[in-house]
């Protein structure tokens, strides 16, 4: 077809009462050779990384119970310690 459209499908119903296509349409499409997706990648490099790690080979557990009670106790830690970093490092920044 003319300036590089293509048919995709057949639309039936497309409008109302149109007795000159008996309500069907072509559904077309065109390529824009100038059209440039939008980069999704982050711009900003983090600086920063958390990580919560459990060590699963260095203690043997009976069963996942075991290390779940494990990664509760790692949580509970990380709720006490993170906010205290925080606090240092705000204290440190005033310096």
């Amino acid at each position: 077809m003319s300036n590089d459209f293509h048919p995709v499908k057949i639309l039936k119903g497309y409008l109302e009462g149109d007795e000159a296509s008996n309500e069907f349409a072509v559904l077309l499409k065109w390529n824009n050779i100038y059209y440039q997706k939008e980069n999704k990648e982050v711009a900003i490099q983090k600086k920063v990384v958390r990580l919560g790690l459990i060590q699963w080979q260095m203690r043997l557990y009976k069963n996942f119970d075991e290390l779940m009670q494990q990664a509760n106790i790692l949580l509970m830690l990380y709720r006490v310690i993170v906010p205290i970093l925080l606090f240092f490092q705000n204290f440190l920044t005033l310096l």
